[in-house]
């Protein structure tokens, strides 16, 4: 393998797969940890149990940083399909690994920019 099919290969796989993926999951746990702390403080409420307001605070805190995870996951895969796809618009050798390569790329959803794609959502507040 060559030093040009390593890096458009890998910023292509980081870009649509192992970032996106990555976001997806962060934004999945941010949902379970929203739903789960609303589920504790209402049943918490209830008993007037004086830990219900600093376990809502807590679990709003890790859901707004989740959301700052996703979105910036989000934000690099978008940049890093950019990177590759100026590597092969201003690298010859690039360039023809990319030709030689744009079926296998396209198989793998590699050719399009994630930006085109839906990201995940984001853990809702």
């Amino acid at each position: 393998m060559t030093t040009i099919d390593v890096k458009i290969r890998r910023l292509y796989a980081a870009a649509h797969d192992h970032l996106p993926g990555q976001a997806e999951e962060f934004s999945g746990i941010g949902s379970d940890i929203s739903t789960s702390t609303e589920t504790i403080v209402a049943q918490l409420r209830s008993t007037t149990h004086p830990i219900a307001g600093p376990i809502g605070t807590l679990g709003e805190e890790l859901v707004v940083r989740l959301r700052t995870v996703t979105k910036t996951l989000n934000e690099s895969a978008v940049a890093l399909d950019k990177v590759a796809d100026d590597f092969v618009a201003t690298d010859d050798d690039a360039a023809a690994w990319f030709a030689q390569h744009r079926k296998e790329l396209k198989d793998a959803d590699y050719t399009g920019t994630p930006e085109s794609a839906r990201p995940p959502a984001l853990p809702e507040l």
